[in-house]
């Protein structure tokens, strides 16, 4: 939106009813009232772990309201540049999917790569990484929870 006061118009779509629809446009328009609205945006899986999952996790370590451990945030750093992100040079498929147009199936097939073996980054070189076995997957971080 320029500069100017314009109004824009929002459409969002993917409700399985109306009624479903209906209930999201009314909550938007409370968020919208009390002033805590934020506009979808066109990030991609990898911009939102690295710009804002991660550092909400950090903000975490040390509060008291809603603990985490730095171990566990140390985990969480691994898991989305070595299992989600993926190298620099070779970044995985997934983290260029815009947050919004990620579908469970584009998370199935990359859960599926992580089972065969992939390029990881080690010390600015890239390393073939065996593949995860099922309980390992399981505790990748890309759920529904976390976006």
């Amino acid at each position: 939106m320029r500069d100017t006061r314009e109004r824009r118009q929002v459409v969002q779509g993917g409700y399985r009813t109306q009624g479903d629809a209906k209930l999201e446009h009314a909550k938007a328009l409370t968020r919208l009232g009390k002033g805590t609205y934020i506009a979808p945006q066109r990030k991609t899986v990898a911009e939102f772990l690295r710009d804002e999952w991660l550092p909400a996790q950090e903000r975490r370590v040390g509060d008291d309201s809603d603990p985490l451990k730095a171990t566990t945030l140390q985990g969480y750093r691994l898991s989305v540049r070595e299992h989600l992100i993926g190298p620099t040079g070779k970044p995985f498929p997934i983290g260029s999917i815009e947050l919004r147009k990620l579908t469970r199936e584009a998370i199935r097939e990359h859960y599926s790569t992580l089972g065969e073996g992939y390029l990881v980054e080690r010390k600015g070189k890239l390393v073939q990484h065996a593949g995860l076995g099922v309980e390992s997957r399981r505790r990748v971080p890309l759920s529904a929870k976390m976006m």
